[in-house]
């Protein structure tokens, strides 16, 4: 599915594109942000967008801030938005003694092989400043539906009482998060790597 075979819908969420990124960077201010059909294909390898992906399937679907150019990229992966069928989970989860609940595997897992399909709640650059995560994630988090937005505050958080941590929403972004890809700009040699919130994320209390 293209972007421009995706319908509209009327009142969906616009995409949010940030046009001036650096000062996002540098913190000498914030960015400027303009609105957009979540249908626009193409943005400028210099900017930055929050943009729903897949728009079609609102629970479903992760809140992202990526690179322009990246989106039309995952527009294009064959098969999207589809994702492979998988029903042979290779591990259980049960408890694990006095340490709560565990994944266990069920038979050997070799190198490369499949174990877990789902599409993360949201994914951010990890290059974005401590001192705008937290604005950053208060921004997504506005932006996702009721569903989301209440997986994503009853995830772990291990950074309650760390002073380092701007606020709840960066703990719990620092605390589940882990690199989900790389990205090069077009043209650019930067690369930015996006960390990930997956959505089935298992606590280890039952």
């Amino acid at each position: 599915m293209t972007l421009e075979e995706v319908p509209e819908i009327l009142g969906d969420l616009p995409d949010a594109e940030i046009t001036k990124f650096s000062t996002y960077y540098t913190k000498e201010g914030d960015p400027v942000i303009s609105y957009h059909p979540f249908t626009k294909p193409n943005y400028p390898a210099s900017s930055f967008v929050y943009t729903r992906i897949p728009a079609l399937h609102l629970d479903e679907a992760t809140e992202c801030l990526i690179a322009g150019p990246l989106k039309r990229k995952i527009y294009n992966t064959p098969r999207f938005p589809t994702l492979p069928i998988f029903n042979d989970a290779p591990y259980e989860i049960k408890g694990a003694e006095a340490m709560g609940l565990g994944v266990f595997a069920t038979r050997d897992i070799y190198p490369g092989e499949l174990i877990l399909i789902d599409r993360p709640l949201l994914t951010i650059p990890e290059q974005v400043p401590l001192g705008y995560c937290e604005k950053v994630l208060q921004f997504m988090l506005g932006r996702m539906t009721e569903v989301n937005r209440k997986a994503f505050m009853q995830l772990s958080n291990v950074h309650l009482y760390n002073e380092n941590v701007e606020g709840p929403l960066s703990g719990i972004f620092l605390t589940n998060a882990f690199t989900a890809s790389e990205h090069n700009h077009e043209g650019r040699n930067q690369t930015y790597t996006h960390c990930a919130v997956m959505k089935k994320n298992i606590p280890c209390q039952p």
